[in-house]
């Protein structure tokens, strides 16, 4: 069905190892340490995931303790990091305490596995000033006892299923990545963190707002793929899988500080091309919309997609569709990634196509529409 070069078969085996994977221990020991005039006691953060995060400190000093902030930051890909202060109440005093809960349910959630870095800042009466040693926290989802397995570019954690189910699903990720590397010239830039749930409704679990319909998300700031996956799912999984890494990738080679994003037709048909062909229930709605002279523009595919499950089936088979048309007529790899890069350099997606391509939006429709009509793919 294409003309593009053969994807390399990835025959090393990759080692599964069988530990659970617990990264942040139970919330109980405290800290003291001597600091500028203040002696502070710390407790480790308590992580009620997905809900909450609680921090709180101890202090004294010869001198009334007059203000107190938690400062945080996440570990997020982005051009510059962020820091945001928490003003905890507290009562001022040589003796004091202050806390704060970091609840998810009135802010949203984070991503398993997500990481903050944390630090309490203190002032007395008399100006002086101290910081706390900054603290690393993962947000793990403590509810499983989690195995770990590396893949190339990324790691796996999964707690259901044995090394097979887990194989394949390392190799459908490493052959969405070679595939992306071959095809687009795009890769991650920074390793991949893959959760693998035991079900859908695990999946959604571990959501504070869950869509009914949730079974894969991909997290692009945070590097992180999240999955719903049963045992007897392993087909739809390994889609999944491929189809939310090819977020994660796309997303960190577009990254821009100018707030474009990319058409849904774009971002949706470079994932659903990491998966491979399309399979009968794609190529079916494709095909059937080509006969009745019902595709949708090109530039209607730009936005959100429709929430029906036949139009939605529709639209992610015509993204396909065009990716794979510009991949096999209009260039290659070579302009697909000049594409990519025109957009994190800055222009819109029809500007950077006009630059790459030399088309216009109505152009590429119309062009793309002549080429299925003619028996294209």
């Amino acid at each position: 069905m294409r003309g593009k070069s053969a994807i390399l078969a990835l025959l090393l085996l990759v080692s599964i190892i069988f530990v659970p994977c617990a990264r942040n221990e139970t919330a109980t020991e405290k800290e003291t340490i001597e600091l500028d005039g203040f002696s502070l006691t710390m407790s480790a953060p308590k992580v009620d995931f997905p809900n909450s995060i609680e921090f709180n400190i101890e202090a004294e000093s010869d001198a009334e303790i007059t203000d107190i902030t938690l400062q945080y930051r996440m570990d997020k890909v982005g051009l510059l990091p962020v820091t945001s202060v928490v003003f905890p109440a507290f009562e001022a005093g040589e003796k004091t305490s202050a806390e704060w809960k970091w609840d998810m349910t009135q802010t949203g959630g984070l991503p398993p596995g997500a990481d903050l870095t944390y630090w309490w800042s203190l002032e007395d009466a008399f100006g002086q000033k101290t910081d706390t040693p900054v603290k690393t926290l993962s947000f793990d989802d403590g509810r499983h006892e989690w195995k770990d397995a590396p893949g190339s570019g990324f790691n796996l954690y999964w707690y259901k299923g044995d090394s097979n189910f887990a194989q394949q699903l390392i190799e459908a990720g490493e052959d969405a990545l070679t595939r992306l590397e071959d095809d687009i010239g795009a890769m991650p830039e920074r390793t991949i963190e893959v959760y693998v749930y035991g079900s859908t409704a695990a999946l959604q679990g571990s959501l504070i707002f869950p869509q009914e319909w949730t079974g894969g998300l991909a997290y692009t700031e945070y590097g992180i793929v999240a999955l719903g996956v049963s045992t007897d799912q392993l087909g739809w999984g390994k889609g999944a899988m491929a189809h939310e890494m090819a977020h994660l990738v796309v997303h960190q080679v577009t990254m821009n500080g100018y707030g474009i994003v990319l058409p849904s037709w774009l971002d949706e048909g470079l994932a659903m091309y990491a998966e491979g062909d399309l399979t009968s229930e794609f190529a079916s709605a494709l095909s059937s919309a080509v006969k009745r002279g019902q595709l949708d523009s090109v530039q209607s595919l730009s936005s959100s997609f429709p929430a029906q499950t036949a139009a939605a089936t529709l639209a992610y088979a015509e993204s396909y569709s065009i990716v794979d048309y510009l991949l096999d007529h209009k260039g290659g790899r070579e302009n697909m990634l000049d594409l990519l890069g025109a957009i994190r350099a800055g222009s819109g997606y029809e500007e950077a196509l006009q630059a790459v391509y030399g088309l216009s939006i109505d152009q590429l429709d119309s062009q793309w529409r002549q080429h299925l009509a003619a028996g294209g793919a």
